[in-house]
């Protein structure tokens, strides 16, 4: 018993021994002592100066440790900037001592006051990258270690706060900002601090759990993180039930806001961007070892004015990823597709791919009546991708999808005040991406309805291989015919080559409605074929050659100008009884033909087009230089059958001359041609006088054989017709007998006319 006590007391003495000698040596123990020292070695480590103003340690088992005045300077070459890399007023940190014996570390509090951190980038180099010249390495030690001996598993935080931390950036000449401040740390798990980036605030707070647990792969782990910035708010949470390998994962993302528009506005542009409520819906399970399902991603604008829902399914994330997407997007509101120049519409897609292959097993765009469904796929096995698709559509009506903004119509007024701009662009058309992909494309379309056609149909293959695009055939079906035809393109080489043909038999006018306007009844036979070479559209313009052909068919004038001969026809209509056309008046139309040279550009017609009808002809002669924009077209009318006084008095007052710019075309009556076109007929007297006046040389010739334009331009029988055979001399007074005794109106239309030229001409 006296041993026990004598024991006891020795252990008494001892401890309070102890105690004296520790509190000796925190009461003579001065930390400013080892300053030097120690920013002497973080310079060595950091490559540039570090200084400290003061250190202090406060007495007591869980002893407070200050430091004052800590800066970090900047390399040797960003001497020139007024701020160091890292300044801080002032720090401590709290430890309890006993947990250190045992190899453990415990904070019980640290605090900072206020700090900044300038970082600065200029001329590709940085003032944040650190010297490692000055580090040592050391051989790997305690290699029997076990691997979850992590420093964070022997350290424990009861709180971190920060009263402000500013943190800049600069780019050359541009700098960003960003300010935490009222951070708040408890535990290394519950996370609540406000950041100002730019002027922007950003309010945050986080559960980040057990993180020390999480980093040592302890399984189970859960989180959540909410953000209230830039007018949303955004949280997510999850967990994860295998650390080690992120599987069994449950993770799950919301962002919502009031307004799309302003928030995106923050970060970048938001030209495009809808002035709309939205909400985004994100929802992970699964794990890197198997397959990872994003169901649902949902996306929201306004109140259902626009939704996009889809499944992702990320399968074989560690081999040969492959990525499947099955889902719809849907525009209701038309103002909103509206902004983006369309009209609403909606999607549905089912997509799949893998590092070598994307396959689209099913592409839908529907909007009104139209649809487009589309299947194909790309393969990226080869440094150019190659891509085979088809696109197939029931109907298809291009004013279903497409909705004119005011952004438009303001460019469409523009480009038309601006009368004097060329039409053709010379800027350099850039075809790198033909280089870059190969392509097989099978196009079928049963009804296209365009703003000048309705009810077509489309059908072409297309193939694009090295630059090379080769369309072999296209085929375009009307409701009264089909053009068909080829083209290609050739990128490869410098110009680019392009070339085109097309052909149709008996397509029908009416169908175009433009063109219905004028004509009705009339059927149009195409052939063309015209090649090129250019970097631009007005080198390729530059350099069209090749052939037009057009043949038009028999049917009836609508057009009240063309009837009425606007121009100097009314010196007919003061000196005779004849009504050439009112609104209910028409002509036939006998035959139209176009049989054109295009040569660098250039369409020079020698009365190679030709227009004849129930009433008068017409010759057209000029040019068309497309590289020049300019157009100079002459229109010599005549009346088959007629004599040559009457041919040579219509000649004289109806020559018509087109010319000008494509932009300001000029019509005027051209005399000089007037008075050439009528020598070549025989007019005597009036030529005579007009000949001294313009200067031309007169002939005797006359020309009494009956007009056929369409057959002389063309070169050959009119499809459907042949040549009339030459008319023996029974024949011919015949035909002068029915002449005098007309049939129908229209024969006594024609009669009435000749008869007035033969009165104006003797007047």
């Amino acid at each position: 018993m006296n041993i026990l006590k004598k024991l006891f007391k020795i252990l008494m003495i001892s401890l309070v021994l102890l105690f004296i000698a520790i509190s000796i040596f925190f009461l003579t123990f001065d930390l400013n002592t080892y300053r030097g020292m120690i920013t002497s070695k973080a310079s060595a480590a950091l490559g540039r100066e570090v200084k400290i103003n003061s250190m202090s340690m406060k007495l007591s088992l869980i002893p407070t440790v200050e430091i004052k005045g800590v800066t970090i300077a900047n390399d040797a070459a960003f001497k020139g900037e007024k701020n160091p890399l890292l300044k801080i007023d002032s720090m401590d940190a709290t430890l309890a001592l006993i947990p250190l014996l045992k190899g453990q570390i415990e904070i019980k509090a640290f605090n900072m006051t206020t700090a900044s951190v300038r970082l600065v980038e200029k001329n590709g180099k940085n003032n944040y990258t650190f010297a490692t010249a000055g580090q040592e390495t050391t051989p790997a030690q305690n290699t029997s270690a076990k691997k979850d001996d992590n420093i964070l598993n022997r350290l424990s935080v009861d709180s971190i706060t920060i009263k402000n931390l500013v943190v800049s950036y600069t780019q050359e000449d541009k700098t960003h900002t960003l300010s935490l401040m009222n951070v708040s740390v408890e535990q290394l798990r519950l996370i609540r601090m406000t950041l100002v980036y730019n002027g922007k605030t950003v309010d945050i707070e986080a559960n980040l759990g057990d993180l020390a647990g999480f980093i040592s792969k302890k399984p189970n782990y859960s989180f959540s993180v909410k953000v209230d910035a830039f007018g949303a708010t955004a949280q997510l949470n999850g967990t994860i039930g295998d650390t080690a390998n992120f599987d069994n994962m449950l993770i799950n993302l919301t962002v919502s806001g009031s307004n799309l528009k302003n928030t995106v506005g923050y970060l970048a542009k938001a030209d495009k961007v809808p002035a709309e409520s939205f909400n985004v819906n994100v929802t992970l399970s699964g794990g890197l070892t198997g397959n990872i399902k994003l169901e649902p991603v949902s996306v929201v604008l306004g109140n259902g004015k626009a939704t996009l829902n889809t499944v992702v399914t990320l399968k074989e994330i560690q081999k040969n990823i492959l990525v499947l997407l099955n889902g719809s997007a849907e525009i209701k509101s038309a103002e909103l597709a509206k902004l983006y120049g369309i009209k609403p519409m909606s999607v549905t897609f089912d997509v799949g791919a893998d590092t070598k292959t994307v396959v689209i097993n099913r592409l839908n765009v529907s909007a009104g009546k139209s649809d487009v469904v589309m299947n194909g796929g790309v393969s990226l096995a080869q440094s150019v991708p190659l891509v085979k698709t088809q696109i197939v559509s029931q109907y298809f009506d291009i004013d279903d999808f497409m909705a004119i903004t005011q952004s438009m119509t303001k460019t469409e007024v523009t480009k038309e005040t601006k009368t004097d701009t060329s039409l053709f662009s010379d800027e350099k058309i850039d075809v790198s991406a033909l280089k870059k992909i190969n392509a097989t494309v099978a196009l079928t379309a049963q009804y296209v309805k365009l703003p000048q056609v309705d009810n077509i149909g489309v059908s072409l293959s297309a193939d694009l291989k090295n630059a090379r695009l080769t369309v072999p055939t296209f085929a375009v079906r009307t409701t009264a015919g089909t053009l068909k035809g080829n083209a290609s393109l050739d990128a490869a080489q410098t110009p680019m080559s392009v070339g085109f043909s097309l052909q149709s038999d008996e397509l029908s006018l009416d169908t175009i409605k433009a063109v219905a306007q004028e004509l009705k009844g009339s059927e149009v036979i195409t052939a063309i074929d015209l090649k090129t070479k250019g970097e631009s559209v007005k080198s390729l313009v530059s350099g069209l050659n090749g052939h037009i052909v057009l043949e038009v068919t028999q049917g009836e004038i609508l057009n009240e100008w063309f009837n009425s001969l606007p121009m100097a026809m009314g010196l007919l209509k003061n000196k005779s009884n004849v009504t050439f056309s009112t609104s209910d008046q028409i002509s036939n139309l006998v035959c139209g033909a176009i049989n054109l040279t295009v040569k660098d550009g250039v369409i020079t017609s020698d009365n190679q087009i030709a227009i004849e009808t129930s009433v008068v002809n017409f010759a057209i002669s000029g040019e068309i230089d497309l590289p020049k924009e300019e157009l100079s077209l002459t229109m010599v009318p005549s009346i088959a059958g007629a004599k040559d006084k009457v041919q040579n008095a219509l000649t004289l007052t109806q020559i018509v001359k087109i010319s000008g710019p494509f932009t300001k075309l000029t019509p005027s009556l051209d005399t000089k041609k007037a008075t050439e076109t009528a020598i070549k007929g025989g007019l005597n007297a009036l030529a005579d006088k007009l000949a001294e006046k313009q200067g031309v040389k007169l002939s005797q010739e006359t020309n009494n054989a009956p007009y056929n334009l369409c057959v002389k331009v063309l070169g050959r029988p009119l499809t459907g017709q042949t040549v009339a055979a030459p008319q023996t001399s029974a024949q011919k007074q015949e035909v002068t007998a029915q002449e005098k005794t007309p049939v129908d109106a229209k024969d006594a239309f024609k009669q009435q006319l000749l008869n007035s030229l033969t009165e104006a001409l003797k007047k």
